[in-house]
């Protein structure tokens, strides 16, 4: 029943809200991504208690958005508590992994923020007073900067060993046999950074103008949110969806009003099992052409470039430029430098997180 689960998802909201808070005060190993996670939690607060309020009227069924919500915030609380129980500043393997885990959460819970946006929009007209309240908040946050997946991710403010991976990757993609392109390394290795560099590479910018998309789909996609996405991109009106959601339309608008200049769209974190997706958004136009960054290589759509792990000189470079975080008095001896880059095996996300 809506009533059940309505109480459930504002506990889940309130454990996880205080575990993070805990985790701020009191563990500084994670205390910026905590303050995202924190951030996105009151901004996802209001609305939930507004979509709470549509639920209690007679007849109404348990909202799945915020079933959703629901678990992901109890999964997190565990995630959480064992971050302020179990990590210790010397133990790298558990920081890496746990560090992988909260930035999966921030994600997922920025997905969620925006896929509720969404379903405010598509609140019927008998609770009109609540909608016009709703909007208000999904407006209060937009001006506030929280809402994802509409622009590039920023850069990290070094990256070291991408600049031939950035040449051979424009390469591949350039080729005119080629129309979509899967950019594939195990997790922590730097795709999404390439991908937003290669979008930011000023040859690239030549070839697509501004005609450029970027999406992050993650490994539980939903084509609403991510079609939502891609019309803000461009400030066109977002349809509703009610009767689905078809790429081709969105196409359609995007060739109408720029005519002639090519389209990229970058499809960000393709997890295994998501070909279905892919395949909407595959379409024979001239001009047109998809970069896929993923763990797996999905060879049925096309050809993949293998990005691969840092040498030894750039992950020491990586290294010194984390460890230090500007302060040049610091000093860690080379022998245990060696030893540490040596532990992370070359991955950047591992050594940024030692």
């Amino acid at each position: 029943m809506a009533v059940v689960g309505d109480f459930l998802v504002g506990k889940a909201l309130e454990l996880l809200y205080g575990g993070v808070e805990k985790l701020i005060a009191n563990n500084l190993l994670f205390e910026s991504l905590s303050t995202d996670i924190k951030a996105k939690l009151d901004a996802l607060r209001p609305m939930i208690l507004k979509m709470v309020q549509r639920n209690h009227q007679p007849d109404c069924p348990e909202d799945p958005v915020l079933r959703d919500l629901r678990v992901l915030m109890e999964e997190g609380a565990v995630v959480v508590c064992k971050c302020f129980s179990k990590i210790r500043i010397w133990n790298f393997y558990k920081k890496y992994k746990y560090t992988n885990k909260l930035l999966k959460l921030n994600e997922a819970l920025a997905k969620q923020l925006s896929l509720l946006n969404v379903r405010v929009a598509v609140v019927t007209d008998e609770n009109n007073g609540i909608l016009h309240e709703l909007l208000d908040i999904a407006n209060q946050n937009k001006s506030a900067g929280i809402e994802a997946g509409c622009a590039l991710p920023e850069l990290p403010s070094l990256i070291v060993g991408l600049d031939i991976p950035l040449k051979e990757l424009k390469m591949e993609f350039f080729k005119d046999e080629v129309s979509l392109l899967v950019l594939t390394a195990p997790g922590g290795c730097g795709k999404t950074t390439l991908a937003t560099k290669f979008c930011q590479d000023q040859d690239v910018k030549d070839k697509f103008k501004d005609n450029i998309f970027f999406a992050t789909v993650s490994k539980k996609p939903k084509l609403e949110l991510i079609m939502t996405e891609l019309y803000k991109q461009k400030d066109y009106k977002v349809p509703t969806f009610q009767n689905g959601v078809f790429p081709v339309k969105w196409l359609q608008q995007n060739v109408k009003k720029e005519g002639d200049i090519p389209l990229l769209l970058v499809l960000d974190d393709v997890w295994s099992g998501s070909e279905s997706l892919i395949q909407k958004f595959e379409f024979k136009m001239s001009n047109y052409k998809i970069l896929v960054t993923s763990r797996s290589e999905f060879p049925r759509f096309g050809p993949s470039y293998h990005l691969q792990l840092l040498d030894d000189d750039n992950a020491m470079r990586l290294f010194h430029h984390t460890a230090f975080l500007g302060d040049k008095s610091s000093h860690i001896p080379n022998d245990l430098a060696k030893k540490i880059v040596k532990h992370c095996n070359g991955f950047p996300l591992a050594i940024t997180v030692v």
